[in-house]
């Protein structure tokens, strides 16, 4: 990956994504979006992206699936990170003008263990044949019992989940919340109070 165009780009969409937050998407973005109303770019937080960056140095997953990837910023974070052992990451995309810039910062940092998949994450998730090692989820939060649900028949004992917004969004993903703790199917279950709140689980 190349170390200069990373950190140019994620430092740009920082410094966007705090301006977005404080005062709205720019009258340059609804332009290039083709857009007319206000839309974020939904990224993690600085602190969570090297979270879970040493988290998948760490742990090693061959296969990490994303589940929303917006203008992959999170992406750019978990390819760096596998591309360190060889592991590869499937990132799921529904909105055209969000996947079409993420390929672009895909593609200026020569990230070639990244596949992006345009469509909607049920439709995705059902055609995906391989399993998954590291699921992470930041897209529709009152979906995400949906997405997991989906995505259990791919996960293997030891396979790590991964959910943002836990904390700014309680009840969008309480049912998500309360599926992972009761159905006995996950163990660890952690909720980590940085950004907007990760909870990271195992399956069991």
């Amino acid at each position: 990956m190349n170390e200069q165009r990373f950190q140019e780009i994620t430092s740009r969409l920082e410094r966007l994504d705090a301006a977005f937050r404080e005062t709205g998407i720019s009258d340059e973005y609804k332009k290039k979006w083709g857009v007319d109303h206000n839309v974020g770019f939904w990224m993690i937080g600085r602190k969570t992206a090297e979270w879970i960056s040493q988290l998948i140095r760490t742990q090693q997953p061959a296969h990490i699936v994303e589940l929303g990837t917006s203008v992959g910023y999170s992406t750019l974070w978990m390819a760096k990170a596998a591309e360190s052992y060889g592991g590869n990451i499937l990132t799921i995309e529904k909105e055209p003008y969000k996947a079409k810039e993420a390929r672009e910062y895909f593609e200026a940092v020569e990230a070639a263990n990244v596949e992006l998949i345009e469509a909607e994450i049920e439709s995705a998730l059902v055609g995906i044949a391989r399993p998954i090692d590291l699921l992470f989820l930041d897209a529709n939060k009152s979906q995400y019992h949906v997405y997991l649900k989906l995505a259990e028949p791919l996960l293997r004992s030891g396979s790590i989940i991964v959910a943002d917004n836990m904390l700014d969004y309680p009840d969008k993903v309480a049912k998500f919340d309360a599926y992972v703790r009761a159905s006995g199917k996950y163990e660890g279950i952690e909720i980590l109070d940085m950004d907007h709140g990760v909870l990271v689980a195992r399956r069991k």
